[in-house]
């Protein structure tokens, strides 16, 4: 028997149409967290400090919530979106409503 064959043979089998997949999405909703609620006080303190990474144009680092997770992105905060409420960090675009921490 040629190697690749012998290869081909041992290799592990998914029986089951689509299993690994449905596998993988209970994993991720295992994972998964709920987004925190800040208080006024978070609030206004989130709202400063962006501010300043604004006006300052300094490297910030932002923690924001997306699809059950926390995402840390690092980056000069290049533009304000106000009519849709986001901000863009090196080239993604964040909702505000999804930060939940700003760090210098």
């Amino acid at each position: 028997m040629p190697n690749d064959e012998r290869q081909g043979k041992w290799q592990a089998f998914d029986g089951l149409d689509g299993f690994r997949k449905r596998i993988k999405k209970i994993e991720q909703r295992r994972v998964s967290s709920s987004k925190p609620v800040l208080m006024a006080d978070e609030l206004a303190l989130l709202d400063e400090k962006l501010k300043k990474a604004i006006d300052s144009q300094n490297e910030v680092e932002i923690v924001f919530f997306q699809k059950g997770s926390f995402w840390r992105l690092r980056g000069v905060v290049s533009k304000v979106d106000f009519v849709f409420k986001e901000i863009i960090v090196a080239n993604k675009k964040i909702s505000v409503s999804t930060i939940t921490q700003i760090n210098d």
